[in-house]
């Protein structure tokens, strides 16, 4: 119980993280992309 939760815990943390990066990523690639067309 107490594990399964943690392993809930840190999933989130790092899907959360993926999505920051991605964001940081995904965003300037958008807009290069845009600008150079």
């Amino acid at each position: 119980m107490d594990m399964d939760s943690e392993a809930k815990v840190i999933g989130y943390g790092i899907s959360l993280i993926i999505l920051n990066v991605g964001m940081y990523f995904v965003a300037p690639a958008m807009i290069i992309h845009k600008l150079r067309k």
